[in-house]
């Protein structure tokens, strides 16, 4: 079984303390400043990804979601590089499996293929629940237009 899971650092949570006004923040300072923690990404039992600390969570979970939508449509390869480290995930699509191969710095090399509609259905169920926790924790969230407009769920919302 494949899954994506995500826990926001303790430093992040301290950080949404203090006053941070959600319905005009920057998409830059939602992603980048007040969303960070640790992505999981788990197959069977075994979280590939154990040193992935200080992600950028929802926009993790926003480039990890457009990626597969590319693999969905036009198949070929694409490429994931972690912004806040050395790291990338390779996707590559041949049929219905993808193959995403995790190299992120300190880990040894990681493969692994999975249906192309389990990654899909993954991946949309991934940013939809990073999308509607931070919308939970900070409903003033839905105020903000620029969000709206970046998340890709984010013109159903209201």
């Amino acid at each position: 079984m494949f899954r994506l899971d995500f826990k926001y650092s303790k430093k992040n949570l301290e950080r949404e303390t203090r006053k941070l006004d959600w319905a005009n923040a920057s998409v830059a300072d939602l992603t980048f400043v007040f969303t960070r923690g640790r992505v999981e990404l788990w197959l069977d039992k075994e979280n590939l990804c154990r040193n992935w600390q200080d992600c950028t969570v929802l926009d993790f979970s926003v480039c990890f979601l457009a990626i597969v939508e590319q693999l969905w449509k036009a198949g070929g390869t694409e490429l994931f590089e972690f912004t806040e480290g050395e790291g990338e995930i390779r996707f590559m699509r041949q049929g219905d499996e993808a193959t995403l191969e995790i190299d992120y710095a300190g880990e040894p090399l990681q493969s692994f293929s999975v249906q192309i509609q389990v990654l899909r259905d993954e991946a949309r169920r991934f940013a939809k629940s990073v999308m509607e926790d931070a919308i939970k924790r900070h409903p003033e969230i839905l105020k903000n237009t620029e969000f709206r407009t970046w998340h890709p769920f984010g013109g159903t919302l209201l």
